[in-house]
């Protein structure tokens, strides 16, 4: 039934007291050696040891720059720093525009300046497909339920 899989079996030897091979060791693809089957001397089992080698891409990481908006202050900050008698002037509608853009992101610059944060993105899986993802996503909305509803 292995074979049919292209599964490889590494464990030759026996790994049970009586003589036996229960213990086994299977791979597709994988480069494993060092293989060795050890009594430790508390079950009737040896031990299977092995070493697997394998590419592991790492994952590139990237500078991401967010701005931290929400404090108890950045609201009083900004009405501080906001002068509405700017706009009095009697402008066309563009330049009040850029005018308030412009005021409001220096104000932001100020109040809730860009804070650059180095972030590494978690390794591809191939054995998660939407499916799964939709699935742990339901799971985790049932449990925050179950749990704000202490329901058994």
């Amino acid at each position: 039934m292995t074979e049919s899989f292209n599964f490889e079996q590494h464990v030759s030897g026996p790994t049970h007291q009586k003589g036996r091979t229960l213990d086994l060791v299977f791979s597709l693809d994988l480069n494993i050696s060092n293989l060795c089957v050890k009594d430790v001397h508390m079950s009737d089992h040896s031990c299977v040891l092995f070493d697997l080698h394998f590419n592991h891409e790492s994952t590139p990481s990237e500078i991401i720059s967010q701005r931290h908006i929400i404090t108890e202050n950045t609201e009083a900050r900004f009405i501080e720093l906001f002068d509405s008698n700017l706009f009095l002037e009697s402008q066309d509608v563009d330049s009040l525009i850029h005018s308030l853009n412009s005021l409001c992101k220096s104000i932001l610059d100020v109040v809730a300046p860009f804070k650059s944060n180095r972030v590494t993105r978690k390794s591809f899986s191939p054995w998660i497909n939407d499916s799964i993802q939709n699935l742990k996503r339901l799971c985790r909305k049932t449990e925050r339920l179950w749990k704000s509803t202490k329901l058994e």
